[in-house]
């Protein structure tokens, strides 16, 4: 599902078959492109507030998914340089192309985490 959300965001890195998947629910959920997009722009709205409002420059961004548009590192190092995410998913697939897309923009990408044990 994260290359059809990322067809729904207007990404490239997707397949025919993800297009294919993303019109038919599109057919069955004609606002799932409107959703999707809005989804987006919170956490643009989200992350630029607590980086200029509450002074946060650490994130943990968990279920990280394929890299899209307007990604945390990149909304919150817009208005601060400095800071910095870490980057978690339990699909090493998806956190490979994170580390391999966002090679020194951000603190670090965690891949293959399953379970933690205390």
């Amino acid at each position: 599902m994260a290359r059809v959300y990322d067809f729904w965001l207007g990404g490239t890195d997707n397949f025919a078959a993800d297009r294919t998947v993303a019109e038919q629910v599109a057919a069955v959920y004609p606002d799932i492109r409107l959703a999707v997009r809005a989804q987006r722009a919170f956490l643009a709205r989200a992350v630029e507030f607590l980086v200029t409002q509450a002074g946060i420059r650490h994130f943990l961004d968990i279920g990280t998914g394929l890299p899209s548009a307007n990604n945390t590192h990149q909304v919150a190092q817009a208005a601060a340089p400095a800071s910095r995410v870490v980057y978690v998913d339990n699909d090493r697939c998806k956190s490979g192309c994170a580390h391999t897309s966002w090679t020194n923009q951000v603190g670090l990408v965690v891949d293959g985490i399953t379970r933690v044990r205390a």
